[in-house]
């Protein structure tokens, strides 16, 4: 049977299984099935930021999502949600027509969609130095085509296992890269997550990719 009701709440902090928001004010409306939450302002993973939450829960569940925030703490977020730990930087997360629905989390997961923003500045990976991996392919590179070294088969053996040794120097809890930005897009689609805009920039160097991973099938 559904309610009509409307209010407007303002919250201390919350703590939740998953994270503790701070202090926020929000709009609460339900109509005909639908629970929409307006937030006009919440602090969360040291940032700020509102949005829209809106929930169905009559026949098969329904969630939906958007939501803009600012200055958040990028590695604390990453850890506290998918426990991830080598992500350090601050910048803004814009979650855009997030939803899913179904009566189980694989169902959810299944049937996700929309899109999800990430702007970082002056920040960090951690366990990999790119730094290194790219000045040893550029040694390596040189030598193969400097005219006292070049190509040939007695050399390849020990320029590959050099650069090889360089690799697995440049992995490690103590080794890390810098970066001045990084920017992603991440678009799902029936809980196919895929990424055509992944730009990270540093001092030196300048890197350009993409992205798949299948959440139902977890790969």
């Amino acid at each position: 049977r559904s309610v009509d009701l409307g209010m407007t709440i303002s919250t201390g902090e919350i703590v939740t299984p998953i994270t503790t928001v701070g202090a926020s004010d929000l709009t609460l409306t339900a109509k005909a099935g639908d629970v929409t939450a307006n937030v006009t302002k919440t602090s969360l993973y040291g940032g700020a930021g509102s949005g829209t939450i809106t929930l169905n829960a009559q026949g098969t569940p329904r969630i939906g999502v958007d939501f803009d925030l600012e200055k958040v703490d990028a590695g604390f977020a990453a850890q506290e949600l998918a426990g991830i730990t080598r992500l350090e930087g601050t910048g803004n997360v814009n979650i855009t027509n997030l939803s899913a629905r179904g009566q189980s989390q694989s169902q959810l997961v299944r049937s996700l969609n929309g899109s999800i923003e990430l702007d970082l500045d002056d920040g960090a990976i951690k366990g990999v130095n790119l730094g290194k991996i790219g000045r040893a392919a550029l040694q390596t590179y040189d030598t193969l085509t400097s005219e006292n070294g070049g190509f040939s088969g007695a050399n390849l053996p020990s320029l590959v296992g050099s650069f090889n040794d360089v690799v697995t120097q440049a992995r490690g809890p103590a080794e890390e890269t810098d970066f001045s930005s990084f920017r992603v897009k991440l678009n799902a689609a029936n809980g196919v997550v895929t990424s055509d805009a992944m730009e990270i920039e540093g001092p030196y160097y300048r890197v350009t990719g993409n992205a798949r991973v299948n959440l139902p099938q977890q790969n």
